[in-house]
């Protein structure tokens, strides 16, 4: 916990300042101290700042008539109420706040873009871009349209006005510039794309933009010269992301927050200082909407929970150290930095008394490559047989858990669902925990899934779900004009081809490989008539919309993703008559239904905290659906079961005599109504789920199992040799024998 900001943000503060103590040591860390904004919960708060002891935000809400309206709230800190809401000005009945800023003084600059109403379903309203001022009293000062100069542009990055009340709207490449009365001095073209903008102690405006090539990323802060209508002094080094607006600092130049720390920068010497993590003081980065530095010297930011609606203001607080209650610290070891791992870890944090978990991402400080995932599990594996290095949970999303089990680095779970008093092995789907059994060790389990498998119709494939590789083959062959998937690519067929049926070319067991097959001499074939990539010109533009390739004939296989049990639908409208799910092929011909796990967590052998790596693994099968919005299907038996009961059991809509209410063609409308789904001309609505679209669904999830990885390393081989015989180099026999060669020695290597 003394990482927590210590530090530097006292440092920042000024009357503070002598008491300030540094992340190596002292007697004080500061700590978040929260002020929970209830009545700003239903709200709808999208744009926020701060303003003396005020919060502005920007919202929207319904008249007695039903028409919305826009407006800017003033929310006192210091009353814990709404004191004061700014009706924005609109002369169209339509429309959002784009943007806005609130002076010291209370003055106000609001953005609004509006329409009018739309004259037919398919009609694109025409937006309108308004720029606007009131004074500290409410008073509208003036209002101009501004749609020349925004030429259809309406995505805002920031919006500051200066000492000097000009405006300053940041669009995605350009900063556009506007005096005290609201007329337009000129627009100012920037390299990369413009994240920010901010305004310094010196009154001066300053805007954060990046300049990126394939492989890395650097931003620059770059002060706005108005006058000249450009940008000025430039500095290096700035912490930029996705939320890195500079707020005017004290020690530091500027505070900096980049979703996951807080940085001060310091203009004179160009360089930035990480102060804290937002993790350090159990605070999700990417729900800070506002931040700021109140005349105490203390940081305030608000947070903005969009999945429970929960607005709060916390103030980082001078605490000893002493008064802390102690925590034994779980390290969960990651390849991804993903906000909802995060908002699981710090839930379980404010609530847990014995353990607080800490997340460690081995994709940090990676450079991008075709190597950047082997690059992290070696780190990963580094610290698996490292004393006192060693995390206790991983997490299994992106790593080949079969490999790993393979060398012990699991505990058994099952042992821990034996001793729950809350969870067991019968509240699971059994295929799902089967799936990541591995020799009698259940190394994770997984909260919620999705399925991926392949459609065609039944005339072509029959009835029987299933088939090998080589089944998929004489199929394309058979029909040489048809593309296998749509829009497919070299990768895209390759991947689909191999991810279940790898087994048939590599044998984990005994390490040994064989690529010297029939099957991969075809499938290089396969592979070698489609292209490296297809433009968005083409896939959307030059072809007919997917359903009508489907339908005739013109695209083989659908490429299924299903998240509920009303979609599967689609598929058999899209292709106009009966269809087979067959899956993708498999070594022995079963059915390849990928399975998309989620929340899958396993402990660590060589854990240290073992009990507290398992406490938070309880806690989040208990309660990932207080963190997700999307689930798609649980794991847990009984969610599952509820979930196909409310499709089952839809009510209709009735009149007042107590009629169904029907469409055109006669069918009831259904009480929360149906999913519909486009795809250029082509557009379905959903009927009720019935019976047996449900039981295929059942089916479809019994036979699933987790989506399998392809070894990295063997994947870069294939498609470094493969790549001659695509140029017509070399032939698919001496291209497989170069694999054969190059994947068994790595296999070799590996033991």
């Amino acid at each position: 916990m003394i990482a927590l900001a210590v530090l530097a943000l006292c440092s920042c503060s000024g009357a503070d300042n002598g008491d300030a103590v540094s992340q190596s040591g002292g007697s004080y860390i500061y700590l978040p101290e929260y002020m929970k904004l209830d009545r700003l919960k239903e709200l709808g708060v999208s744009f926020a700042r701060f303003c003396g002891e005020s919060l502005y935000y920007a919202g929207t809400e319904s008249d007695s008539a039903g028409n919305f309206q826009d407006f800017i709230g003033e929310y006192s800190l210091a009353d814990r109420a709404v004191v004061r809401k700014l009706v924005i000005a609109k002369e169209e009945p339509y429309g959002y706040v784009g943007g806005f800023h609130v002076t010291e003084e209370g003055s106000l600059a609001v953005l609004e873009f509006t329409y009018s109403e739309m004259e037919s379903a398919n009609s694109i309203p025409e937006m309108h871009p308004w720029l606007m001022a009131y004074d500290a009293s409410g008073e509208l000062l003036w209002n101009r349209e501004v749609s020349d100069v925004f030429a259809g542009n309406t995505y805002i990055s920031d919006m500051v006005m200066d000492a000097e009340d000009r405006v300053y709207i940041v669009l995605n490449t350009a900063v556009l510039l506007f005096d005290s009365e609201g007329s337009f001095c000129g627009q100012i073209d920037v390299i990369g794309r413009v994240r920010s903008a901010g305004v310094g102690n010196d009154g001066k405006v300053y805007v954060c933009h990046d300049e990126r090539n394939a492989y890395e990323s650097g931003y620059t802060l770059a002060e706005v010269d108005f006058d000249r209508c450009r940008l000025a002094a430039s500095y290096q080094n700035y912490p930029g992301g996705n939320n890195s607006r500079p707020i005017a600092g004290s020690e530091y130049d500027f505070l900096v927050d980049d979703g996951i720390s807080v940085y001060g920068y310091d203009l004179e010497s160009q360089s930035a200082e990480e102060l804290f993590q937002w993790m350090d003081g159990d605070i999700v980065g990417s729900y800070v909407k506002a931040m700021n530095l109140t005349e105490e010297g203390r940081l305030r930011i608000f947070m903005d929970d969009w999945m429970s609606g929960d607005c709060d203001v916390a103030y980082l607080v001078k605490t000893e150290v002493d008064e802390i209650p102690q925590k034994t610290t779980v390290v969960i070891a990651t390849f991804a930095d993903a906000w909802d791992l995060q908002a699981m870890a710090i839930s379980f944090n404010r609530l847990s008394d014995a353990y607080r978990v800490v997340i460690r991402n081995y994709m940090d400080g990676i450079a991008v490559s075709n190597t950047m995932q082997s690059d992290a599990l070696a780190r990963l594996n580094s610290d698996l047989v490292s004393a006192g290095n060693c995390p206790d949970i991983i997490d299994l999303s992106q790593i080949n858990v079969e490999r790993m089990a393979s060398q012990g680095v699991f505990l058994d779970l099952n042992v821990y669902l034996e001793q729950s008093g809350a969870l067991g092995q019968e509240d699971y789907l059994e295929n799902v925990l089967q799936a990541y059994t591995y020799d009698g060790v259940l190394t994770g389990i997984p909260t919620n899934f999705r399925l991926g498998t392949l459609v065609g119709k039944s005339a072509w494939l029959g009835e029987e779900r299933g088939w090998t590789l080589k089944d998929l083959l004489d199929s394309a062959e058979a029909y040489p004009d048809a593309e296998l998937f749509n829009n497919a690519t070299r990768y895209s067929i390759m991947e689909n081809c191999l991810i279940f049926s790898q087994d048939e070319f590599v044998n984990w067991n005994n390490n040994s490989c064989n690529f010297m097959l029939e099957d991969f001499y075809r499938l290089l074939e396969l592979v070698s008539n489609y292209p490296e990539r297809v433009s968005f010109y083409t896939a959307f533009q030059e072809r007919p919309a997917l359903p009508f390739r489907l339908a005739d004939g013109d695209v083989l296989l659908g490429d299924v993703y299903l998240d509920d049990f009303q979609k599967i639908q689609e598929y058999e409208a899209m292709f106009g008559e009966p269809v087979n799910f067959i899956g993708l092929p498999t070594a022995d011909g079963k059915v390849g239904c990928k399975m998309y796990t989620e929340g899958a967590f396993g402990i660590t052998s060589r854990s240290e905290h073992a009990e507290g790596a398992w406490s938070f693994i309880e806690y989040n099968l208990e309660h990932y659906k207080d963190i997700h919005t999307n689930i798609g299907f649980s794991t847990r038996i009984s969610e599952l079961e509820k979930r196909a009961e409310e499709c089952l059991g839809q009510e209709y809509l009735k009149d007042a005599n107590g009629e169904f209410v029907t469409d055109q063609d006669g069918n009831p409308l259904v009480k929360n109504g149906t999913q519909s789904v486009s795809h250029g001309e082509w557009s379905y609505t959903c009927h009720v789920t019935t019976e047996d679209e449900v039981a295929l669904v059942r089916e479809l999830i019994a036979e699933a199992t987790p989506h399998a990885y392809l070894d990295d390393h063997i994947w870069n081989i294939i498609w470094d040799e493969a790549g001659s015989f695509f140029a017509g180099q070399k032939t698919a026999k001496e291209v497989s024998e170069l694999i054969q060669n190059r994947v068994q020695l790595y296999l070799d290597e590996s033991q």
